[in-house]
Formats: structure tokens, C-alpha cells, sequence
């Protein structure tokens, strides 16, 4: 406990330092606590609050986004602004509409952020349906003006950061286009995510040919070009971007192995690797079944799909996190226990996704039927069995994440309230929701089974916020409290984002 008094004594110098040390997603609570303290720190505490806006729904975005209109002042503090949002209904009908989107092109056009280096908008899902006209696409949402860009370099010239996730475009909008939003110079840290059916081909080449143009100094990259007919990996693995550190790339259709692990190869400093929310079809595969020395040697944060993460076996000792989807039973504890020669000591945050399969499927994919007795001996079923997952399945994982200290369920079987295994077959009739108490008593029976954890978040469901559970231990290690709660995603390894990252769809 920090001793009473003992922010009174500190340099003013030292708030800034302390404040860059506080992860981004929790920077705003503790920086308010922080100014709550007295009327002195909060003389500098504040600033530093308003440095780095996050804002996490569409009546707090609105809210700031008219002050900064208001208070010229308070916009020149703002370094980053992060805002995650629905374009609701209501706000949408209003005489005149006024969409986050509208009023944060308002405040960039008055030239209200003119230091602002980091842009982040993250629209929810669901927006581009009108509920009121039988779910008709809605027209003129989700996009900036045609001379959007032009403001934003001449009014924001320090932007070096900009993503853009769920905006959309129909085949007769060509905002995207005439705006130039993916055309925008000097961009360090580039995403861009366009809603699924809407992005014209022209579009997706324009955009990759810009990535070409910022090569040189990108270091963090994440595309989801949404649907074309073929979309291919192609034109980014062509690609150099010897600073990359962070990759994401998503909805696409198409990739040649051979490209991506040459691509790979030539990328050593990639860290982050999220290839998770892709549409190839089964058996196309990123990575060969034997890597080169030295693959990937600083890889630490891992997302895909069972397939992808089967070659890369050897890899899963140095991550810190791991995130698998499309998995089918118990192929995950198989991956971490019968394939892997020593625990993950270094992992502490695992993502499990899984998808429905027929039992006869079942008997032919590899750890599909695996299992792990008590006594640590490993097994093939061979009949039909419904087991729960605290009767092996997490003690398989326990065994191999010792130091787990996070855990997430998502995809189609995975409402953690009715969450069973059948060796030969699924569970289709899971339940859709889950009320809190159900989900603390599963959730404080996880942490009997593993014993450092402390956090489960259940990011099944398709919108933020997710239902979480908090975990606190004795000296001892017993559990001492099991909190409920609401979050944003999985936090470990995610200091730097102002929304943790989470599933952007419910497919495992």
C-alpha cells in the first residue's frame, strides 16, 4: 500500500513517467483516483487523464467530443483519442444526424486535436442494419466526407497513428475512395478493418499499394479488406516492412504457403501475430509442417487457428500469450500436452475457441477423442462419452499453462455455463446466455483448477461488454473472492491498447 502523503512529495516530472507505466486500457480509472487524491495532484493528474481520451461508449464519445468542440483549450492537451461506439438508431434519426463519426470529422475539421498523434475508432457491430426497415442496409453511415483526409493532414500533422475498424461502403458509395482515408501519409501504425460486404476491389488495391508507400517505417499493421470475391494475401507478402512488429490480418480468402512463410522468414521482428479471422478453405495453411531455424524468434503474442498453430509447435514455448480458434473437443489440451515434451512456463493468457463437429468426423482428426487420465496417462476414446470440462480437459490445460493467470472461451460452443465435451460427438443446444451466479460457480471451479489464475472473461457473445470474473487468492493460494464484472477482452500482453483484444466474431 503506498504510504499516505506519498504523491504529495513526488516531482511534478515523475506524474508523466508514472502515467506512461499505467496500461492504456486502465489508464482513465486510475489517473481519475489519482486526481481524486487532493486539489494538488489533481493539478497535474488531469492533463495527463485528458492526454490519452478513451472512451468506451457512444454517450461518453458524444459528451467529450462537444466539450472539445466547446473548449478549444482542452483539445490542444489531447495527445491519443480512442473510442469505441455504436452509430445507435436514435442518434442516427436526429434532425441533423449526430453520429460519433460526424462529430469526430466536426472536431478534426475545426482543427480542435491540432496535436493529436494517435486516431482510433472502433465502431460496434450491427450498426449497418436499420432494426426499424426489416434490417435494409443503412445509407450514409459509417464513413467520413470526401475531403475528410485533407483535414486530417492539414489540421492533425503529428498523426501517426490511425485505426479504423467496422466502417463501411456499398458498391454505389465510393467515400472510402474519394476521402483518401487509406491514403492518409506518414502513418506508423496502420488498421484498417471494413465491415464484411461492402469494400470494392479498387479500393483494396489502392489501399495496399499505400501500404507499400509507408514500408519503410510501419511497425504495426491489421487488415480486414471485408469481403471482395478473392482477396488474397499476395500483395502483402510481396511486401518489405523491416520495422514490423505487430501483424494482423483478417477476411481474407486466399494465401500461398509458401509466400507467407518466405514472408515470415524475412520478418524476423514481428512480436504480435493475429491470423485467426480468416476465410481460406480447410487445409490451406500459413506455415509448412517443418520450420527453418530460427523462425519467428521474437514471436510472444499468437492468434490463429488450430491448423496454423499445429506446425508452429515448436514456437509455443516462448509465448506469453496464445489465443486458438477453430479447434475441435479436445484438441487443445492434445496440442499443449501430448505435443509439446515440457510445460508453457513463459504463457500466461490462453484463448480457447472451438467448433461444432459430427462425432464420425470426430474419429478421424487429430485429438479429436485425446485424453488425459488423472495419473497423467494419456488415452483414445473409443465410445461415445459426454465428460465436462473439469473432469480432464482443464486439468490437461493446468497441467500445461503452469503459470496461467487469464483465461477465454469464445466461439460456437463455448457459453461457459453449459460448457461439455463429448469424445464422439457435441453439444448443440447450448444455452445463449448465462446469469452471473452460474457463471462465478464455473468460474471459481476453473480456478480450483488452475491455480494461478485470475481473470476468466467469456467473450462468446458477439458485442462488448463481456462478462468477467475476477479472482482473488490468499497468501495461500486459496481462493479467497470471485468478483463479476465487464470488460473489453483479454488483457495480458495488451498494455498498449485502449480496448483489449477479443474475438471479432463468434466462429471460434
Amino acid at each position: 500500500m503506498v504510504p499516505q502523503g506519498f504523491f504529495d512529495d513526488l516531482l511534478p516530472e515523475i506524474y508523466p513517467l508514472i502515467a506512461a507505466h499505467l496500461p492504456l486500457y486502465a489508464a482513465p480509472s486510475k489517473l481519475l483516483a489519482l486526481a481524486l487524491t487532493n486539489q494538488s495532484i489533481s493539478e497535474f493528474a488531469l492533463p495527463l487523464l485528458y492526454s490519452r481520451l478513451v472512451l468506451k461508449n457512444e454517450t461518453n464519445a458524444l459528451h467529450v467530443l462537444q466539450r472539445l468542440l466547446n473548449d478549444p483549450p482542452f483539445g490542444r492537451v489531447v495527445r491519443e483519442l480512442h473510442i469505441t461506439s455504436e452509430l445507435s438508431y436514435e442518434i442516427r434519426t436526429k434532425d441533423p444526424p449526430s453520429d460519433v463519426i460526424r462529430r469526430v470529422e466536426e472536431v478534426i475539421s475545426s482543427g480542435c486535436l491540432p496535436l493529436i498523434h494517435t486516431l482510433d475508432l472502433y465502431v460496434t457491430q450491427g450498426w449497418y442494419h436499420d432494426p426499424q426497415r426489416a434490417l435494409e442496409p443503412v445509407r450514409g453511415f459509417g464513413m467520413f466526407s470526401k475531403a475528410f483526409s485533407m483535414k486530417l493532414k492539414l489540421n492533425c500533422p503529428r498523426l501517426r497513428c490511425l485505426m479504423l475498424e467496422n466502417f463501411a461502403e456499398y458498391s454505389d458509395d465510393t467515400w472510402i475512395e474519394e476521402s483518401g482515408i487509406v491514403q492518409v501519409s506518414d502513418i506508423t501504425s496502420l488498421a484498417i478493418r471494413f465491415q464484411d460486404l461492402t469494400l470494392e476491389a479498387s479500393v483494396t488495391n489502392k489501399l495496399f499499394k499505400h501500404i507499400r508507400f509507408l514500408s519503410a517505417s510501419l511497425n504495426a499493421l491489421e487488415l480486414g479488406p471485408g469481403y471482395v470475391d478473392s482477396t488474397s494475401t499476395s500483395p502483402i507478402f510481396e511486401l518489405d516492412l523491416p520495422v514490423l512488429r505487430s501483424l494482423t490480418l483478417s477476411t481474407f480468402t486466399e494465401t500461398d504457403t509458401m509466400q507467407s512463410m518466405a514472408f515470415f522468414e524475412r520478418h524476423p521482428s514481428i512480436e504480435y501475430l493475429n491470423i485467426a479471422s480468416n476465410l481460406m478453405d480447410d487445409g490451406t495453411c500459413w506455415f509448412t509442417p517443418e520450420l527453418p531455424h530460427g523462425f519467428l524468434p521474437n514471436l510472444s503474442h499468437l492468434r490463429a487457428q488450430w491448423q496454423d498453430v499445429r506446425p508452429l509447435v515448436p514456437l509455443l514455448p516462448q509465448l506469453l500469450t496464445l489465443s486458438i480458434y477453430r479447434s475441435i473437443n479436445t484438441q487443445i489440451p492434445y496440442l499443449l500436452r501430448a505435443l509439446l515434451p515440457r510445460p508453457l512456463l513463459r504463457l500466461r493468457s490462453l484463448g480457447i475457441g472451438q467448433v461444432a463437429s459430427s462425432s464420425n468426423r470426430n474419429k478421424h482428426i487429430e485429438g479429436g477423442l485425446w485424453f488425459e487420465r488423472v495419473d497423467g496417462t494419456f488415452h483414445q476414446a473409443r465410445r461415445r462419452e459426454s465428460q465436462s470440462i473439469f473432469d480432464s480437459f482443464m486439468h490437461s490445460i493446468a497441467r500445461a499453462t503452469p503459470n496461467l493467470e487469464e483465461l477465454a472461451f469464445h466461439g460456437s460452443c463455448f457459453p461457459l455455463g453449459s460448457f461439455h465435451l463429448y469424445h464422439q460427438g457435441i453439444e448443440y443446444n447450448p444455452k445463449s446466455r448465462i446469469d452471473q451466479a452460474t457463471f462465478a460457480s464455473y468460474a471459481r471451479e476453473l480456478a480450483d483448477v488452475v491455480p494461478g489464475l485470475e481473470s476468466i472473461t467469456n467473450v462468446a457473445k458477439l458485442y462488448p461488454p463481456y462478462l468477467t470474473a475476477r479472482i482473488t487468492r490468499n497468501t495461500d493460494g486459496k481462493i479467497a473472492d470471485v468478483e463479476m464484472g465487464k470488460g473489453y477482452g483479454m488483457k495480458v500482453g495488451y498494455d498498449d491498447e485502449a480496448f483489449p483484444w477479443a474475438p471479432r466474431e463468434a466462429s471460434g
